[in-house]
Parts: C-alpha cells; sequence; structure tokens
C-alpha cells in the first residue's frame, strides 16, 4: 500500500488550499489506482492551521492597541472565516488591521515579523546554502512550528507515511518549511522526506546541492512526475522507474484532489478553488520575467472547461482562482462561449480583444469577477523595451470595457525598470488620473536570475567586464541605467501615492492580501 503525507508549510496568505499539493495527491491516488493498488494519501495545510493558531496564541504588549486586538480576536477571526469582513471596505480594513495586530503580538518576542501575507527573519536575510545549514542546526523549538506540529503528529500516526513532500512554494515559507523539515526528520528519521515546491525553482544551485547533501531530496519544478514515479517504485519495488528529467514528459492536467482539506480554515467567504489550464507562459517575451524558463504547455480547452463545471459538484458556491501566468486566449475564448456561469478570477495579458465591450460582457456572463491585468506602464518606449509585446492605447478601452462589464480591474504596475525614467513613472500618474483602475498593485523592478534581461547581461560581462553577481537574495543585481533605489522610493512614497487620484485607488486596494481578497469585494461602492 502507498502511503505519502503532503504538507504546505507556513506562511502565506491564507485564503485556498495549495494547489500544487492537490495537484500531486491527485497524480498519486491516479497512479496507484492504475497499477491496482491503494494509496493511503493526505494533506495538512499547516499554513492554514497557523493562520488562525497563531492569532489565537498572541499575547499583550500592555498597548491599548494589542489589548483590543485581543479582546476583538475571536470575532475578527470569525468575520475572516465568514462573509462578514467582506461585506464593506471599513468592516475589512478594520478587520485586517485587528488581525495584523495579532499576528504581531505572537511574534514580539521573536526575532522574526509575521504579517498576514508574509515572514521575514532578519537573521536570515538570503537563501544561500550557509542559511540551510543554520537552520537545520538551530534550536529544535521554533514557536510558529510549535504551533503547527501537533496536528503533523496526528497526520502521521493516522498515515504511517514511508514518504513526506513539502512545498515550499512561496519565499515567506523559506525558512519555515526548512525549520518544519528538520522537526520532523528529528522525530521521524526514517521517514523520506521531499522538498518541492515554486521556490525551489528559483534558489542558487549552491543552495539546492546543500538541501540534497541534507537529504531534502529538492526537486524543483512540477511535482507531480515525482511522486508518480514514487507511487510506481512503491507499487511495484522490483521494477523503479527513474523519476523523468523536467520537461522531457508531458505532465496531465489533473483535477486537483483536496480531500481532507478544511475549507472551514481559510480566511475567505467562500470556498476558493485554484485550478491551472496551462504551464509556463504563451507570450514568454517579457525580459524582466523568469516564467520563461519553463516550456509552455496548455491543456484541451474541452478537458479544461469539464474541471471547471466540476467544482460547482465539489464545492457548491466556490469562487474559481485560474492560477495561469496568463490565461491563454483559447482558455478565455472556451469560457467566453461557454459561460460556465462559475464566479471566477485570474491573471491576463493586456490584449485588443479586452477592448472589445461584448467580449468582456461575454466575460462576465462566464462568471468573470476580476481580471488581474500586467499594465506595467503606459509609456511605449518602456513597454519596448520590457518586451511586453501590447499597445498601451488598449488600456483606456480596457478599463472602460471591463467597467461597463461590471469585471473588477486590478492593475499591475512597475517602476525601475532599466531606462526608465521619473518623467516616465510621472506619465503613469497622469494615466492613472484618467483611467483609474478598481485595484492596482505597484511593484519596484528586481531581476531574477532566469529572466532574459538577466542572461543578456550575464553574456555582456563576459565580454565587457566582471560578472553579473548572483546574490543569494534571488535576484540580480543590474548594473545598468536606471533610476537609484533610494531615489525611487522616495518618489513613489512621496510624490506618486501621495497624489489624491492615486491614494484612492490604494485605498480601494484591500490591504496585505491584495488581489487574493479583492474578487470578494467586486459587489461593494468602494
Amino acid at each position: 500500500m502507498v502511503r505519502i503525507l503532503l504538507i504546505n508549510p507556513p506562511w502565506a496568505r491564507n485564503v485556498e488550499p495549495p494547489l500544487g499539493l492537490g495537484l500531486i495527491q491527485a497524480a498519486i491516488r491516479e497512479t496507484a489506482r492504475a497499477a491496482g493498488r491503494t494509496a493511503v494519501v493526505r494533506i495538512v495545510d499547516a499554513n492554514a492551521l497557523a493562520a488562525g493558531s497563531i492569532a489565537r496564541a498572541a499575547t499583550s504588549d500592555g498597548s491599548t492597541r494589542m489589548h483590543r486586538a485581543i479582546l476583538h480576536r475571536d470575532r475578527v477571526l470569525m468575520e475572516l472565516l465568514s462573509d462578514q469582513a467582506y461585506r464593506s471596505p471599513r468592516v475589512y480594513t478594520r478587520t485586517m488591521s485587528v488581525y495584523a495586530d495579532l499576528l504581531r503580538g505572537f511574534s514580539a518576542s521573536h526575532p522574526a515579523r509575521i504579517t498576514p501575507g508574509d515572514y521575514r527573519d532578519p537573521r536570515f536575510p538570503d537563501y544561500g546554502p550557509d542559511t540551510v545549514h543554520r537552520l537545520v542546526s538551530g534550536p529544535e523549538r521554533h514557536p510558529v512550528i510549535d504551533r503547527v506540529m501537533p496536528e503533523i503528529h496526528r497526520a502521521i500516526e493516522a498515515v504511517a507515511p514511508s514518504n513526506i513532500g513539502l512545498s515550499i512554494t512561496y519565499r515567506s515559507q523559506f525558512v519555515l518549511g526548512i525549520v518544519l523539515a528538520q522537526a520532523i526528520r528529528r522525530n521521524y528519521p526514517t521517514i523520506a522526506l521531499h522538498l518541492g515546491g515554486a521556490c525551489l525553482a528559483c534558489l542558487p544551485e549552491a543552495t539546492i546541492d546543500a538541501l540534497t547533501d541534507i537529504g531534502f531530496n529538492p526537486t524543483p519544478g512540477p511535482g507531480e512526475p515525482v511522486f508518480q514515479a514514487l507511487t510506481q517504485a512503491l507499487t511495484d519495488p522490483d521494477n523503479r522507474p527513474q523519476t523523468p528529467s523536467p520537461g522531457t514528459v508531458r505532465i496531465p492536467f489533473f483535477m486537483p484532489d483536496f480531500t481532507g482539506i478544511d475549507f472551514g480554515r481559510y480566511f475567505a467567504p467562500v470556498p476558493v478553488i485554484p485550478l491551472i489550464s496551462s504551464r509556463g507562459c504563451y507570450w514568454s517575451r517579457c525580459r524582466f520575467c523568469d516564467e520563461c524558463r519553463d516550456p509552455f504547455e496548455m491543456d484541451e480547452p474541452a478537458a479544461f472547461l469539464a474541471r471547471f463545471r466540476r467544482v460547482q459538484s465539489l464545492a457548491p458556491g466556490a469562487m474559481i482562482h485560474i492560477t495561469d501566468n496568463a490565461i491563454p486566449p483559447a482558455m478565455l475564448n472556451t469560457l467566453r462561449t461557454q459561460r460556465p456561469g462559475i464566479p471566477w478570477y485570474g491573471f491576463v495579458r493586456p490584449s485588443r480583444e479586452l477592448t472589445d465591450r461584448r467580449y468582456t460582457a461575454e466575460l462576465a456572463e462566464s462568471g468573470c469577477r476580476m481580471l488581474q491585468i500586467g499594465f506595467e506602464s503606459p509609456v511605449p518606449a518602456v513597454l519596448e523595451r520590457m518586451g511586453k509585446g501590447v499597445d498601451p492605447d488598449w488600456y483606456p478601452s480596457i478599463l472602460a470595457s471591463l467597467r461597463s462589464a461590471k469585471i473588477r480591474s486590478f492593475a499591475y504596475l512597475m517602476f525601475g525598470f532599466p531606462g526608465q525614467t521619473l518623467e516616465d513613472n510621472r506619465k503613469t500618474i497622469d494615466f492613472l488620473i484618467a483611467h483609474p483602475p478598481d485595484f492596482m498593485n505597484v511593484s519596484i523592478f528586481r531581476m531574477p536570475p532566469g529572466s532574459p534581461l538577466s542572461r543578456e547581461l550575464s553574456r555582456e560581462s563576459e565580454t565587457e567586464g566582471p560578472p553579473v553577481p548572483l546574490t543569494d537574495r534571488l535576484y540580480r543585481a543590474p548594473s545598468v541605467d536606471s533610476v537609484p533605489l533610494p531615489v525611487l522610493r522616495r518618489w513613489i512614497d512621496s510624490e506618486f501615492l501621495d497624489h489624491p487620484a492615486i491614494r484612492s485607488i490604494k485605498q480601494k486596494t484591500p490591504p496585505l492580501y491584495k488581489s487574493s481578497h479583492a474578487a470578494f469585494l467586486n459587489s461593494l461602492e468602494m
């Protein structure tokens, strides 16, 4: 019998179950079934457990603010777990503020800073191999891990797994993921550990080597092939198949299996079901992005639509989060023409089609509640340097078309790209004044080592000077023309965010959880 436990470690936004583990659980069950065997597999979402447990463990620091947060703790958590917190912007902002205070109260005596969507420990500022060794040789007790270990102990006793997989999807899970893996190994040294998740694909090679040497079996890339091969080996010990190299086989698009997941632990008014229709990015030419490191692969639209419709029977009233880097046009057309009528949201590239009001009206009829759109900049020259392949003249019509269809727009904007000037940035202010989106996310350009721009600079440095350093912070330091970071930060804080029109959009954007909660607020007058 196949016995495998899958764990989602703290710390990340607590809104939906981990898609990667849902896909792996489905892959394990399907592989075992094909071999005529039974699979005992369970997902423990330690992140969802920690989100509530840590807030309940907050202690007072003597301040009036913390005293009030603890006084209202039970009500605030109940509001986040139901529809109460999402009924008005005022209630939502107040509720999230109290939750943030509770997390601050829990971590007041610990060096780490915990916020609703992030975990930062100044003792471990990078992602290098030294950090890994320091984490595994650190104290056996950790206040966050102590909150989740009892449930993990119970799950291990119930499943009796021969293998445990931990999925480190976000950078904020890196430290606690390693600490949790080490805690499990100390208690259960005979169980094989496997570390996976999207974050591992971004780690320096030396860090992956360190995790391998420690015995954590890191597997950057999709986890389905790894656990399919492991399941096959467990069902037939005499015929141990090798795990295929990334990109060498087509990975089936499984319906994620969230059996055993307690949706009552997630901060959302309805169950949120993550689905994918593609892997990689169909554009893959943006110079600032590293999503092009994986080949683009898309499911058959009819098969995706069938999975999409299955959600209605599995979780009535659910919201679907399409997690693709950018939803392919073929999938948008399938949803638009077939109109399943199930609420959904996801990320798209700006396109001419979105300027068509009939097109967006049909998307709304399909169930679309919000689109996250990577505008980046309204300046043509900046977009050309970025390799975006879009026309900023579409932007006003896109926003107007979405507004007419009552689809909320979540605009993503970027500053600090090489060659992007403060004057270019001021044109973003002018654009937002004339064409405000419903919500916005503002980022400062940071160059991942897998991006085309990073590779271009590396090739240039090989012939023109010292190499561009690959830091253990997951980003290269660009030696290219850009506004100095301190100047840019001051400009954003003062001139940009202080503008009344920009401040209005920022105030409407859900704090802390941002896009993860914005889709729930789309019926409110913000």
